[in-house]
C-alpha cells in the first residue's frame, strides 16, 4: 500500500511536539556517534548514507502545522544535506557536544547528519535525531539496514513506521483505545497521592532528573532468573516489584503509581521500522502489608500484564479526563524509565560498526 503524505501525528508524537513547541531545546535529542571498524571512502559511505534516507522516510520528517493540525511530511533524500568537515581528533568530543545540543526547527528538519574526517585518517559518523522520529528500538533496525548499504546491498522501502501511523488512525485502534481509557479511569479514580521519586524528595535536585544503575553479578542474575521462572513471571515484574517496595517505604504508602516509556511495537511489521513508536506505560502497584514477597511478585505479574494490554491509552487525555470528571486529585504521574537490560551476543552490524550514544 502507497503512503499518500502528509500524515498526521500520532498521539505520542503531538505530545513532544507540544513540548518542544512550548520549550525548544534539546533535551529530546538521540545522538549517535558511528566509528568505522574497516576503511570505507567517503563516497562509499555517502552513497550508503543515500540509500538510507531514500528507504527510510521517517529520518527526513519535518512537521508542519496546517489549519489548526500538525503534519509530517519527508523532505527530498537531496534536501537533508550531509555535512562534511576535517577536524582534529582533539576536537572530536567537543563537536559531539555541540550537535547534540542543536536546537531543531521541526518544521525544517528532525535529522541531521555529519561525516567528520579526523586528522589520523579515520571518520566518524554522527548522527543527531530528535525523539519525535525516533526511539531506542529504532537504533538495531538503523544500524542493520547502514551496515547493509556500506556492503553493497540494495535497501528497499521501509514504511513500517508510516503504516504504523496510519493504523493508529483506524477503527479498530481507537475502539481499542476507547476500552482502554475506560479500564484506566476506572483504575485510576480517587487517587489521592502522587509517588514521589528520590530527585523529587531531595530540594537540592531542582528540576533536574536523576539516574540510578545497578549491576548485578552473573550468581545474583542467575538466582533472580531461576526465581521467576519457578513463579513464572517476567524478570522486569520481579525487578518492578521491588522498586514499587522502595518507593512505597520512601513514600510512607503501599499504593505506588508510576508511568514509563514501553517500545510499543506490538505488531510483527513495527519490529523493523525506524521511528517513534514508544508509548507511556502506566502502573499501579498496591499491596497489603503483610504480603509475603511470592505474593507480591505474583500480583506484579498480574498487574504489569493487564496494564500492557491496555497501554493504547493516551497519558495526557487520561489525566484530563480524570480531572475534568473530579475523580483524580493530583495533577500528574511520576515518570520513571525503568529499564531491565541484559548482555547479548553482538549483532551482526558490529563487525563493521561500533555505535556509541
Amino acid at each position: 500500500q502507497a503512503i499518500q503524505y502528509p500524515l498526521v501525528l500520532s498521539a505520542e508524537q503531538y505530545r513532544l511536539w507540544l513540548l518542544h513547541q512550548g520549550n525548544p531545546n534539546a533535551a529530546y535529542n538521540i545522538p549517535l556517534v558511528i566509528r568505522f571498524h574497516r576503511e570505507f571512502t567517503g563516497e562509499a559511505i555517502d552513497r550508503a548514507l543515500h540509500q538510507l534516507l531514500s528507504a527510510h522516510a521517517s529520518l527526513r520528517m519535518r512537521f508542519v502545522e496546517q489549519g489548526g493540525t500538525v503534519l509530517q511530511l519527508p523532505v527530498a533524500v537531496s534536501e537533508l544535506a550531509v555535512a562534511v568537515r576535517d577536524i582534529e581528533s582533539a576536537a572530536l568530543p567537543a563537536e559531539i557536544a555541540a550537535e547534540s545540543n542543536r536546537c531543531f526547527r521541526l518544521d525544517e528538519q528532525a535529522c541531521a547528519i555529519s561525516r567528520l574526517c579526523l586528522d589520523n585518517g579515520q571518520q566518524v559518523l554522527l548522527f543527531n535525531i530528535h525523539h519525535i522520529c525516533f526511539d531506542g528500538q529504532s537504533i538495531t533496525p538503523l544500524m542493520n539496514a547502514f551496515a547493509h548499504a556500506l556492503e553493497g546491498r540494495e535497501l528497499s522501502e521501509n514504511t513500517s513506521f508510516e503504516h504504523f501511523v496510519l493504523w493508529q488512525q483506524g477503527e479498530a485502534y481507537a475502539a481499542q483505545h476507547a476500552s482502554d481509557m475506560a479500564f484506566w479511569q476506572e483504575k485510576l479514580e480517587h487517587v489521592a497521592q502522587t509517588t514521589s521519586l528520590p530527585s523529587d524528595l531531595s530540594a537540592e535536585m531542582g528540576t533536574q532528573s536523576a539516574q540510578f544503575e545497578y549491576a548485578l553479578n552473573e550468581q545474583d542474575c542467575r538466582g533472580v532468573s531461576a526465581m521467576c521462572t519457578k513463579l513464572g513471571i517476567t524478570e522486569f515484574s520481579f525487578w518492578f516489584a521491588l522498586v514499587s517496595l522502595v518507593l512505597g517505604r520512601l513514600n510512607n504508602t503501599r499504593d505506588v503509581i508510576l508511568a514509563t516509556p514501553v517500545a510499543n511495537r506490538l505488531r510483527a511489521n513495527d519490529q523493523d521500522g525506524v521511528g517513534f513508536y514508544a508509548n507511556t506505560l502506566m502502573l499501579r502497584q498496591a499491596w497489603q502489608e503483610s504480603a509475603s514477597l511470592g505474593t507480591l511478585l505474583l500480583a506484579t505479574q498480574e498487574m504489569v500484564t493487564d496494564s500492557m494490554i491496555h497501554q493504547s491509552a493516551s497519558l495526557d487525555k487520561l489525566m484530563a479526563s480524570l480531572k475534568q470528571n473530579n475523580a483524580m486529585a493530583v495533577d500528574v504521574f511520576s515518570e520513571v524509565l525503568f529499564t531491565v537490560s541484559q548482555e547479548h551476543t553482538a549483532a551482526p552490524w558490529q563487525e563493521t560498526l561500533s555505535l556509541s550514544t
